[in-house]
């Protein structure tokens, strides 16, 4: 592990400057969790702690990492899915919403991830608005996920999490939207609902912004994933930078060989190494980061 995280901060490796943490389960998890499951129904966080993964393998990496860096690392952390109990689904993955009565909770949730993070000695650069909400309103996935409309994530942004943090101790943090794919940032049209007249726009940035203005006065930038990069040109994202000059963009996610058809790890695999060199080249002509 040592000889890993030497590789990728050491001063004689590729010296990266930054880390994306899960706020609890992720795609990767070896088993779906969150923090506070128990009790259920439960608004006041009341039993909110960090895990084994938090204790045994985030934090002391985290640490590992700092200690070989020669520059700031900044820490990005991500909710791919809260407590079953305020999903609309009470299920880990499938076709779900935040429930209304939790979206103070869902913020809280957030503020407490930060707090106890901070008492470990670890402080949090950013966070994101809720790892790819597409994958609960297009239910494909298995793993950890919650869906929005435009509507309600620019409710949740503009009510709830954006005043939590900036009245907290941690009102300097960045809050990154989106955190999907480049596909996300148009609006999309889905049927939220059985009524056939009824459609919500899957929210991403622009039709979020237009339904919920004060929801832009809280985002600091945009995060964005990698894998649908090979379909939809970096030129779609031109619009937002000169309609938000002053809002940064960023990417936060990329993996290859995710899909289901292909093997996890591939030594010697260049055509991998290629699509990825050819992603940051595309990324930075348009003058992205």
């Amino acid at each position: 592990m040592q000889s890993l995280i030497n590789s990728y901060y050491g001063a004689q490796g590729l010296e990266y400057n930054m880390i994306r943490v899960p706020i609890g389960g992720c795609d990767f998890s070896t088993h779906p969790y969150a923090y506070n499951m128990l009790p259920e129904n439960d608004a006041a966080l009341s039993n909110y702690s960090l895990t084994v993964e938090d204790y045994e393998y985030k934090i002391p990496m985290i640490k590992a990492i700092k200690a070989v860096s020669t520059t700031d690392v900044h820490i990005v952390a991500t909710t791919w899915a809260p407590p079953v109990w305020m999903k609309t689904n009470e299920k880990i993955s499938g076709f779900s919403q935040l429930k209304k009565e939790y979206f103070q909770t869902y913020a809280d949730y957030h503020y407490k991830f930060l707090e106890k993070y901070a008492q470990e000695g670890v402080s949090i650069w950013a966070i994101t608005t809720t790892n790819e909400p597409l994958n609960g309103v297009v239910p494909l996935p298995s793993f950890n996920s919650l869906g929005w409309t435009a509507e309600t994530m620019g409710e949740w942004i503009a009510n709830n999490l954006g005043p939590t943090i900036r009245n907290s101790q941690f009102k300097d943090l960045k809050i990154l939207g989106v955190d999907d794919q480049r596909y996300t940032i148009l609006s999309i049209a889905i049927k939220f609902s059985d009524d056939h007249s009824q459609k919500a726009y899957i929210y991403l940035y622009s039709q979020m912004i237009r339904e919920v203005p004060a929801a832009l006065d809280y985002l600091d930038g945009i995060a964005l994933h990698y894998y649908a990069n090979r379909f939809i040109p970096p030129s779609v994202l031109t619009h937002i930078t000169k309609e938000h000059p002053t809002k940064f963009m960023i990417s936060t996610e990329a993996c290859e060989g995710s899909f289901p058809w292909q093997k996890d790890v591939v030594l010697g695999a260049w055509d991998r190494a290629t699509r990825y060199t050819e992603d940051i080249m595309q990324v930075s002509s348009t003058n992205l980061l």
